[in-house]
């Protein structure tokens, strides 16, 4: 059966229906890191050492979500913080407070730093993104396009265009991409296919 997909600004009304419909935002976000999460461990099994790269924004949210579920299940974990967390506002701050609490390591990010892990997970930027990124968001870019560690995306990765799946400058390239409740047109059109790897709908309801 053909997958129905939506546009940035389509998915950004069904998250609505569903927050109006009485989901609250966190609840969503929670839900969402946690079928991140499934997804890594389905997709890694052996994975113990993961490295989170987070923006500022619902994506970073999701990031941190993560990054606290795999601290409490026993994994070496380690957040790198892309953009002052003073910045962080809403769903996101809450996550990242959350994460904090459990005593999740994080820094700040460094292109002179050789990070390792299992896998990588992509939560800098979401479908929101529409003009070219830049700056440390796009050495990051360049740091995980030039490993050979498997890299998670989530939601899309960071710098394809979620309505033209064509990369804003540069996008990440991922082994797999997690989306959230519907399938965003970019991750299936224009040049996804080089940035996506295997794409999974986790539709949390």
């Amino acid at each position: 059966m053909a997958k129905q997909l939506f546009t940035r600004e389509q998915a950004r009304a069904k998250d609505q229906e569903l927050i109006s419909g009485g989901i609250p935002g966190y609840e969503l976000m929670t839900r969402a890191g946690e079928a991140a999460v499934q997804c890594l461990e389905a997709k890694w099994p052996d994975a113990k050492r993961m490295v989170i790269f987070c923006g500022l924004g619902n994506n970073a949210g999701d990031g941190y979500v993560i990054a606290r579920i795999c601290v409490l299940a026993g994994h070496d974990v380690l957040v790198i913080q892309v953009g002052s967390t003073e910045k962080l506002s809403g769903d996101a701050l809450t996550a990242y407070q959350d994460a904090v609490a459990v005593g999740l390591i994080i820094k700040p990010w460094d292109v002179q730093e050789k990070y390792t892990a299992d896998v990588f997970v992509d939560a800098l930027l979401g479908t929101g993104l529409n003009q070219p990124i830049e700056g440390d968001i796009l050495q990051v870019v360049y740091f995980l396009n030039s490993h050979n560690t498997s890299v998670l995306a989530v939601d899309i990765p960071t710098g394809l265009d979620a309505n033209t799946g064509l990369p804003l400058g540069d996008a990440v390239r991922a082994d797999v991409t997690v989306t959230f409740i519907v399938y965003k047109q970019g991750l299936f059109s224009g040049k996804a296919e080089n940035y996506c790897g295997e794409v999974v709908l986790a539709k949390l309801v």
